[in-house]
C-alpha cells in the first residue's frame, strides 16, 4: 500500500519519473463515486452499505474515515486490513471504468 507521510515519501515517490500527476478529486476526474462504491464493496461483509452519509467521510484520511464508520455504525472493524482491501478494489473499479478524457488512458501505464 502507498502511504505518504512526508516530504521525503513524496521525493521518493517522484524520483525517476518523467511526470507525475496530483489530483484533488475533481479538478481532472470526478472519482468521489467510484470511491464511495470501493468501501461498499469491502463495508458489505459488515452489512453497511454507505449512501449520503458518504458526504459526512469526504476529506477525511481513510483510516478517520473507517474510524468514524467503526462509530457510526457500532461496529469494530479490521481498519488495517479494510485499507488493502479498499484499495484493491478501487484499482479494479478504475481499470474497468470507462473515463471520457483522453488522459486517462495513460493510468494503464501504471
Amino acid at each position: 500500500m502507498l502511504r505518504v507521510n512526508s516530504f521525503k515519501d513524496v521525493d521518493e515517490l517522484v524520483q525517476g519519473k518523467k511526470v507525475f500527476l496530483f489530483d484533488f478529486d475533481g479538478t481532472i476526474a470526478h472519482t468521489e463515486r467510484l470511491h464511495l462504491k470501493a468501501f461498499n464493496v469491502v463495508l458489505a461483509k459488515y452489512n453497511i452499505e454507505l449512501n449520503e452519509e458518504y458526504l459526512n467521510y469526504i476529506g477525511f484520511s481513510e483510516y478517520e474515515i473507517y474510524k468514524m464508520i467503526s462509530e457510526d455504525f457500532n461496529v469494530e472493524l479490521d481498519i488495517e486490513k479494510l485499507l488493502a482491501e479498499r484499495l484493491e478494489v478501487y484499482l479494479k473499479i478504475v481499470k474497468e471504468y470507462k473515463f471520457r478524457h483522453k488522459l486517462f488512458k495513460l493510468y494503464n501505464c501504471f
